[in-house]
Order: C-alpha cells, then structure tokens, then sequence
C-alpha cells in the first residue's frame, strides 16, 4: 500500500478523529487542495458523515458483518458505494468531478 499513497491520514497521527468535519478538512490542507477534489472509500457511516459535510466525495464500501446493521444508512450518506474495494470504479467517480 505505501507505493500507491504519498500520505496517512490516521486519528493517531492527527490528534482528530474521523467522525470529526476537521479531520477532512485538515486532510485536504495537509494535501494542498480543496476537500472536493478527494475520495474517501469507508466502511463507516461516522467517517463518510464528516468527509462528506466537509467536502470531500464519499465512497462506501461493504463489509459485512461488521458495517451490515448500518449499510443502508451508508447508501443513503455516501456519493456511491460499493459490495468491495476491488469494485470500485474509477470511471464511475469522474463524472463527480
């Protein structure tokens, strides 16, 4: 994975936590942008709440059991969302952009 990210994005690493509008928002600063022009794929309803109302185009993904008793709630926050990782699709996001 470190060959495909230039940078982490962690609570531990920025005293901040995903739930929190602030996290996205430092994220883009850290990365010299505007929250629009990130992604962020999750599987936590908390975390695509917070990027989202901060921004940035959220991606949900699937992962059952653990995000099963939320995952409508996630197709209803996230931009799009995905059954796995290996199902998103690039191509989809572009026309967001």
């Amino acid at each position: 994975m470190f060959d495909y990210f230039t940078e982490f994005f962690t609570p531990d690493l920025t005293n901040l936590k995903k739930m929190q509008v602030e996290f996205w928002k430092n994220t883009a600063k850290v990365l010299k942008t505007e929250p629009k022009n990130l992604i962020l794929l999750d599987d936590a309803a908390y975390a695509l709440k917070a990027a989202k109302k901060s921004g940035i185009i959220t991606c949900g993904i699937k992962d059952f059991p653990w995000n099963e008793k939320e995952w409508d709630e996630i197709e209803e926050i996230a931009d799009f969302a995905v059954d796995g990782i290996g199902d998103f699709d690039y191509k989809n996001i572009q026309k967001v952009f």
